[in-house]
Formats: structure tokens, C-alpha cells, sequence
């Protein structure tokens, strides 16, 4: 702590305003953005946990991705107690520190591929809806989910290693590569941000982009090509029922798609400038933009929940659905209205078709003597 009080003490007035102002973001931005994104995405998971959900290969893609958007949030809790309130790392920090930065680039890689199959699995389902019905099944879904992670763990892995933690010994306000290895210090300074840039962002969002034009290209051109599974694909309802969640499930893929360019795009170029012209920056101006990088990164997986609610009315019905007040009334609504239209056909079917005229013209008679009462009160 000595070591850490006299390095301040040399600080400049402007220094000490960059390292106050990421401390206010760190207790007011994250706080907030966390506690938003934290009840989100526990809603979302409930969303995607439903059986019929469950039932969509889309759907268990989603859930996977709302599960690592969870960790990330929940592995920025440890900048907001350190540096929002100030609260000091008593613990290992060079083992806490490898753990940490595994955890996040591991949810950040994996959330990004993660909504990179789902562009994949509905430009499946728009450009080949005959080969959608073996390939883009629940079961294919969890193997590229397996794939995935198998994937981001062994580009991840050598975070774990003594190669990464505490940049010197005495200093728990950063980490990064241990200097008593100068290869792997070499790589990490200048390689691993460029393959971070290129894993999280870059790759994905090309082969997004991709798929989005040719999503939008088969739309416009072939709209009966999207078939339902099943054999009742002849079904003018099973037909409109497939069309129907098919548009739901790319509404919920734009609006994702939407937050993940905004947020991850701008944050990743200006990192990638910063170390293709490796241009320097003291600590605290460093620090000031870790704080404002992370928070808009982590808007990007806080606000999925939010997004898909305003936009996708088949999300709104799934998410009221987990509610058993909602599922009781509307299941009396609909026996209710379901009871008067049997009765009145009923009625209909039995009664003579002179008594069915007469009771129209009764009623027409009793709307225009209400009508005329309330015009004379």
C-alpha cells in the first residue's frame, strides 16, 4: 500500500482526474448496468428454459449465449467492488486475476460465436428449408455449443498459466504477462490484442454480415422457400405457423445483432489502433478508458433481454408464460370466449331460421333505443 500511496503522490492534477473519473464510472456506470443486465438475463434464461423454446435449435443458442452474458456480468462485479468502492483485493491476486481475465475473454469469445451460429442456423433455415429440418435441430444446436467452448477454452488457456498475473510483485492495481517470461510478454503485448480484436469481432461480424445479405437477399426473392418440419408441410396452418417463427426468431437475431455492432465495433477498432501503432498512454488515462471500453462492452450483454421484449411479440408470450397469474387468465379468457361462441352456435344450428331472424331484428331495434336514449339524456 506504501508502494501504491507514493506512485500517487507524484500523480498530476489531470492524472488524478482520469483515475477519479474511472472510479465514479466503476461505482455508477457498472452498478447500474449490472443490476439492468443481471435481471435481464436471469429473465431471459427463463424465456429460453421453456419447454417450446427448447424445442428450437434457435432457442437453445440463446440460452447459451444468455448464460455466458450472465458470467461476463457477473465477473465485473469484482472492478466494481476494487475500484468503485474501493474495497482492497486481499486475496491471491495474481491467481484471482488469472481466473478473472480467462472468465471474461471466455464469455466474450463465446457469446460472440455463439450469436454467430444463430445467424448461421437461420441462414440455414431461409436458403436451405428442406436441409433445415435435419440440420438445424436442438441436437445439432448443443454440439456446436460443445464445439464452441471446447474452442474458446484452448485459445483461453494460456491465461491460467504462470505466464499471466501480476505484472510485477507488490502491484495489484494491474495485470497482465508475468515480465520473467520475455517471449510470452512479447506475444501479449502485441499478438494476443490483435487476435482477441480478430476472434471476438473482426471474424464474427464478417461472417455475420454475410449472412444477413443473404438472408435478406433469399427473402426478397424466394419467401415460400421456408418450409415447416413435419410432414403437414401441405398445411395452410402449419405453412403460416413456420412463417411466423421463423420472423420471430430473426427479429430476435437483428435486435441482437444491432446491440453487438454498436458496442463491440467502435471498442474494438480503437483497441486494435491503439496496439497496431502501439501508442502510449500513462496509467491513468489507461485506466479512464478500460473503465469506459468496459462499460459499453458491457451494455452489449445487459440489454439482450430488454431488446427482444420491445421487438419480438413470440418472446413477450413466452416470457408471460412463466407466470402462472398470466396463464390463468388468459386460459379463462379464452374458455370463456370459447364457451360463448359454442353456445351461440349452438343456438344458431338448432333455432328456425325465422326465430333467428326475429331476435336479429329485436336486438337491432333495442341498439337503436339505446342509441337514441343517450342522444336525448
Amino acid at each position: 500500500m506504501s508502494n501504491s500511496s507514493s506512485s500517487f503522490s507524484v500523480l498530476t492534477p489531470l492524472d488524478l482526474t482520469y483515475i477519479s473519473a474511472s472510479m465514479d464510472i466503476y461505482l455508477y456506470g457498472y452498478t447500474l448496468v449490472m443490476c439492468i443486465g443481471l435481471i435481464g438475463n436471469i429473465c431471459q434464461i427463463i424465456t429460453f428454459s421453456q419447454k417450446f423454446m427448447q424445442s428450437l435449435s434457435t432457442g437453445i443458442l440463446f440460452l447459451a449465449m444468455s448464460i455466458s452474458d450472465t458470467i461476463y456480468i457477473l465477473q465485473c462485479l469484482y472492478v466494481v467492488i476494487v475500484y468503485g468502492f474501493r474495497i482492497p483485493d486481499r486475496s491471491n491476486y495474481g491467481q484471482t486475476c488469472r481466473f478473472r481475465h480467462f472468465m471474461n475473454y471466455l464469455s466474450t469469445n463465446f457469446s460472440a460465436w455463439m450469436l454467430t451460429t444463430i445467424t448461421c442456423d437461420r441462414w440455414i433455415r431461409s436458403r436451405y428449408s428442406v436441409k433445415a429440418k435435419q440440420i438445424c435441430r436442438p441436437r445439432i444446436a448443443v454440439y456446436a455449443i460443445i464445439v464452441a467452448l471446447t474452442f474458446d477454452c484452448v485459445l483461453n488457456f494460456h491465461l491460467l498459466t504462470p505466464m499471466f498475473g501480476q505484472i510485477a510483485p507488490g502491484v495489484t492495481t494491474n495485470c497482465g504477462a508475468n515480465r520473467s517470461y520475455p517471449i510470452y510478454t512479447y506475444f501479449y503485448t502485441y499478438f494476443w490484442p490483435i487476435i482477441v480484436t480478430l476472434s471476438v469481432t473482426i471474424i464474427p461480424a464478417c461472417i455475420m454480415v454475410y449472412f444477413l445479405i443473404s438472408i435478406a437477399h433469399t427473402i426478397k426473392t424466394r419467401r415460400n422457400r421456408i418450409q415447416p418440419i413435419g410432414p403437414t408441410a401441405a398445411n395452410p396452418h402449419e405453412r403460416r405457423r413456420a412463417h411466423y417463427l421463423h420472423r420471430q426468431m430473426l427479429i430476435l437475431m437483428f435486435a441482437t445483432l444491432i446491440l453487438f455492432f454498436l458496442t463491440t465495433i467502435p471498442v474494438a477498432l480503437f483497441r486494435l489502433t491503439f496496439s497496431i501503432f502501439n501508442i502510449q498512454q500513462s496509467f491513468s488515462f489507461s485506466l479512464l478508458l478500460a473503465s469506459a471500453f468496459g462499460l459499453i462492452t458491457t451494455i452489449n450483454y445487459s440489454l439482450n433481454f430488454y431488446l427482444h421484449s420491445l421487438t419480438s411479440n413470440l418472446f413477450r408470450k413466452q416470457f408471460l408464460l412463466c407466470f402462472p397469474c398470466v396463464i390463468t387468465i388468459t386460459s379463462r379468457k379464452q374458455n370463456r370466449n370459447l364457451e360463448t361462441g359454442n353456445s351461440v352456435q349452438r343456438y344458431m344450428t338448432r333455432a328456425p331460421q325465422g326465430t333467428i331472424t326475429q331476435l336479429m331484428q329485436q336486438q337491432l331495434y333495442r341498439n337503436e333505443t339505446d342509441l337514441n336514449c343517450t342522444t336525448m339524456t
